[in-house]
């Protein structure tokens, strides 16, 4: 339990690491790749601003004046591409690498044969502020995708070793955190398990001695009436002593159970067999659904008292006519047992609670009697077993106990110990 526990709380860790270093991958992804972007639109403005003293608007087209003696001597023509195009947006000048020969009035980028490119443009008026054309520079954006794209390199490298690192340090935390749970959690079962033992002998005591005074003041013609309730509160507290004392067994490590090949239709029909009379008592239809012949292996015991058990709850919380009816199928190579009954229901709210120990569900059939933990074994023999119990249940219309078992079961050593209650 605390093993799954451990699992469950690095696998979180992990998960909330992964969800922030994603976040933070994007946030530093788009910082990066805009202030690149950024540092590539303020040197094509800049490189716009160098050449402006160079173009000569005096004539019908704008043209470029001698190099040399305007721009500086960096060689353009390896690393940007220069256009003037004229009033009526004509491509008339072309120098540097290629690029788009078509203007692009709105900054942005561009792809011409395969060179993805930045186009930054501005319009150019004379002296006389008529508008004779316009200047296009366009830069190649390798110099800003190369380290965008090494960066996201960089990260999908390191986000592995990143991760596994964490998972390491989250499991070793983990277990430093679950280890005051598990060993408080040990302390109870033990506690559990020596009150169990110690109190079954005073209570049996006192159950013997009720019962040897009873048969004496029998024959002295007395009646006590005090005498049959210590009787009946002595047997419920040993009933209660035998499930605690079950319970922290079956939980316990040093446990292990006895697995044996048995017929499960017919240990179905035998559970069914000895509850019939209680049922007849209480005026309530015990009936077999489809019970399939299976083979299977597990605790005996213990799948008898899950059976048990949920006969014992169906009884309960049934009132006189009501149906309860007990089928055994398969499917998918696992083993299905349903208990379902039209008795009280259970409330919605109630529902997550049902398979809590000590959890009864309020109602006036039956809400004094038990321990509450008839349910809650039903769980921890199904989970031993690598199964679960679910419920559906209408308030009012009845409810449907669905145990689920994997057909051929090797159960973990925290099982059910088969020597308990019998």
């Amino acid at each position: 339990m605390f093993k799954s526990l451990r699992f469950r709380l690095t696998l979180l860790f992990v998960l909330l690491s992964t969800v922030i270093y994603g976040l933070l991958t994007t946030l530093g992804f788009v910082y990066f790749n805009n202030r690149l972007d950024e540092a590539l639109t303020r040197e094509l403005a800049l490189l716009s601003s160098e050449i402006r003293p160079g173009i000569d608007l005096s004539g019908p087209v704008p043209k470029i004046m001698r190099w040399e003696k305007h721009v500086l001597d960096e060689p353009f023509e390896r690393s940007a591409t220069i256009q003037l195009f004229d009033a009526n947006e004509k491509l008339v000048y072309d120098y540097g690498l290629h690029g788009t020969p078509i203007l692009v009035k709105d900054q942005g980028e561009i792809v011409d044969q395969a060179q993805k490119m930045k186009v930054y443009s501005r319009a150019l008026f004379n002296d006389r502020g008529k508008l004779c054309g316009y200047l296009q520079v366009q830069l190649p954006t390798t110099e800003r995708d190369r380290p965008v794209t090494h960066f996201l390199f960089m990260l999908s490298w390191v986000a592995p070793l990143l991760l596994a690192s964490l998972a390491f340090a989250g499991y070793a935390y983990a277990g430093r955190a679950v280890a005051p749970i598990e060993k408080s959690f040990d302390v109870l079962k033990r506690f559990l398990l020596y009150a169990g033992h110690e109190l079954a002998t005073p209570v049996s005591i006192i159950q013997i001695n009720s019962e040897a005074l009873e048969e004496e003041l029998e024959e002295k013609s007395i009646t006590p009436k005090q005498i049959p309730v210590i009787h009946r509160a002595t047997e419920r507290m040993d009933s209660i002593i035998k499930t605690l004392t079950f319970l922290a067994k079956m939980e316990s490590p040093e446990y292990r159970p006895t697995i044996e090949k048995f017929k499960f239709d017919e240990l179905v029909s035998q559970t069914i067999a000895e509850f019939e009379e209680l049922y007849k008592e209480k005026g309530i239809i015990l009936q077999c659904g489809e019970l399939n012949a299976l083979q299977f292996e597990g605790d005996v015991i213990a799948l008898r008292l899950l059976v048990s058990n949920l006969l014992k709850n169906a009884l309960k919380y049934s009132k006189p006519e009501s149906v309860v009816t007990v089928s055994l199928t398969s499917r998918e190579r696992k083993v299905i047992l349903t208990v379902a009954d039209t008795g009280i229901g259970i409330p919605k709210n109630e529902l997550p609670y049902v398979f809590d120990h000590f959890y009864r569900v309020n109602s006036s059939l039956g809400s004094g009697d038990g321990s509450g933990l008839g349910l809650a074994i039903v769980k921890s023999i199904a989970q031993a077993h690598n199964g679960e119990v679910t419920v559906a249940s209408t308030e009012g219309e009845g409810s449907a106990f669905t145990v689920t078992l994997p057909g051929r079961t090797i159960l973990p050593p925290f099982a059910i110990a088969s020597s308990s209650i019998k």
